[in-house]
């Protein structure tokens, strides 16, 4: 079955807007929900983690409708994450 370009860019656009949110906003919780600790370094990183993953959702998001090599480039860099 092959996806569209624009279905994997929403549902991975929402996606990391959720878990971009949760961690940035819930670090504690989403730690705890993974079974890790919570020291200050933990929570300093999925803070960072989680503002880089909304960033990645909103671009996802925006650029539902590229085409080109505007396009594969998103898909590749989403591939990768």
């Amino acid at each position: 079955m092959i996806v569209s370009s624009k279905l994997a860019l929403s549902i991975g656009g929402v996606l990391a807007l959720v878990f971009g949110a949760a961690l940035t906003l819930l670090p504690v919780q989403m730690l705890g929900g993974f079974g890790l600790g919570a020291p200050n370094e933990a929570v300093l990183l999925s803070r960072g983690v989680g503002v880089t993953l909304f960033g990645l959702g909103i671009l996802n998001w925006i650029a539902r409708d590229a085409t080109g090599t505007v396009l594969r480039a998103i898909l590749v860099g989403n591939f990768f994450i």
